[in-house]
């Protein structure tokens, strides 16, 4: 109550504003206010938010604004009666088109972001009118399920603007937010974990499927946010010191090479979003139900077909590629030639494919990778000879009996074999590798996980 415009027209013996106050309801109007709720359609109110939406683009330059809460921006009364609130409101249309002009009217090109939540309806006029809205539905949580391994409720094309009906991009979507748990939070606590050597809870496998997900969210046409640190798979419990208490500052997280690795995914999905007019398409399909999703889009420019295995056992998919001829996978900038429209694809587990039918530069998303480097538990693992030419020896080091999978990755650290699946007994073991006619003279990584941690060690073939 500390606010000039509440105390000048205050009700003392309430505690609160006054009927006569020109500016504030005497009680708020829905469940959710926060602070004292002001009335939108009062003439003086409308006067004010004009004046502050211009002074700050005027004088700061802004390039927009995101209103919190914007459903509460209405004078229906809905106390107690929450879905009541959620439902189309005219006269609160009305007020937030009244807002987008003042703001527009200073700078039409100005963002206006609202984190509505009502329904679908309302929130389609108003994204049509050139409004944003975050996007409702859960689909932050469908990510996360993904993400996770458990895809009985992961169909997250609420994403898209197409799904919802709206006729124009303006879904902002998001997979993690000031609201929301963290994405690796959620994976390393809640992760599918039923395969020992494919567990999801541990680090590396889980920022493995933040890089996924990341795959899938910026390649569906429409602005999206990006969190801050989501990039680097910040993995705090929101409810950590509070849940708006302050929250550890990990730069540490770029020395991370696996974490480093999802930056650097997240920075070429974007760059490869903003410089290719493909990713603005009004023509695309999305098939994201169940463990096998696709992502479709169809432009002038080239075709992009994105696929994933977000399930936690191998999977094929048929990628409904829309022509035949050459299609470049974006992380490896390996060729396809696509002779039958029908012909299936196997997926390891967690692996994805971003095809398209235009040649781009291939991304350097490995970058940090280092020789021997132990990054949880205590696995050891040696590669020789090193270079290798057809065939090497690999060494592990294991404190106790476990279960071991040997990957093979290029830089991109995307999977290109599988080298070993089984039990090794504690001690030190030896495996000799034969590599397939595929592998090409090149820099590769050997990952090595089991239930006891994971290792990564560099190999040169010649």
């Amino acid at each position: 109550g500390t606010s000039p415009m509440v105390m000048l027209y205050w009700d003392a013996a309430n505690n609160r504003p006054a009927a006569n106050n020109p500016w504030f309801n005497p009680v708020a109007r829905h469940d959710y206010n926060v602070g004292f709720d002001f009335n939108h359609e009062s003439p003086q109110t409308k006067a004010l938010v004009k004046r502050v939406v211009s002074f700050w683009i005027e004088e700061y330059n802004i390039d927009g604004y995101r209103f919190d809460l914007s459903k509460g921006f209405t004078q229906k009364n809905t106390l107690g009666n929450t879905a009541a609130w959620g439902q189309y409101d005219a006269s609160r249309v009305a007020i937030w088109k009244e807002i987008a002009n003042s703001i527009w009217s200073v700078d039409p090109d100005s963002y206006i972001i609202l984190e509505h939540f009502a329904e679908n309806s309302e929130e389609k006029e108003l994204a049509n009118y050139g409004m944003m809205l975050w996007a409702s539905g859960g689909t932050h949580d469908k990510y996360k399920e993904a993400a996770m391994g458990w895809n009985n409720s992961s169909d997250f094309s609420s994403a898209s603007y197409k799904q919802r009906g709206w006729d124009s991009p303006h879904v902002v979507a998001y997979m993690e937010s000031h609201d929301e748990d963290r994405m690796m939070y959620k994976n390393i606590k809640y992760g599918n974990s039923t395969i020992p050597w494919y567990n999801l809870k541990d680090t590396t496998r889980a920022l493995d499927r933040a890089a996924q997900a990341a795959a899938f969210f910026y390649t569906i046409p429409g602005p999206k946010m990006l969190w801050q640190f989501e990039e680097l798979g910040y993995d705090y419990d929101i409810d950590f010191n509070g849940r708006t208490g302050e929250k550890p500052i990990r730069w540490d997280y770029y020395q991370d090479y696996r974490r480093k690795m999802l930056y650097e995914v997240t920075r070429s999905l974007i760059h490869l979003k903003t410089e290719n007019e493909a990713f603005g398409t009004d023509d695309f399909s999305l098939a994201l139900n169940g463990d096998l999703k696709r992502i479709s889009l169809y432009h002038p420019t080239m075709d992009v077909n994105v696929i994933g295995n977000f399930g936690i056992e191998n999977g094929s998919i048929i990628p409904a590629f829309s022509v035949t001829g050459p299609w470049y996978e974006f992380f490896s900038g390996d060729t396809l030639q696509v002779t039958s429209l029908d012909t299936p694809i196997q997926l390891e587990a967690g692996e994805f494919r971003i095809y398209t039918t235009k040649k781009l530069n291939t991304p350097e998303t490995g970058l940090g990778l280092s020789e021997d480097t132990p990054a949880s538990g205590s696995l050891k693992l040696k590669t020789f000879p090193n270079p290798a030419s057809g065939s090497f020896t690999l060494e592990l080091q294991l404190k106790e009996t476990s279960m071991i999978r040997l990957d093979l990755s290029d830089v991109s650290g995307r999977r290109l074999t599988a080298l070993f699946q089984g039990e090794l007994n504690s001690g030190r073991q030896q495996l000799q590798v034969h590599l397939p006619d595929s592998i090409k003279p090149g820099i590769y990584f050997v990952q090595a996980r089991s239930n006891a941690g994971f290792a990564v060690t560099k190999i040169m073939v010649k």
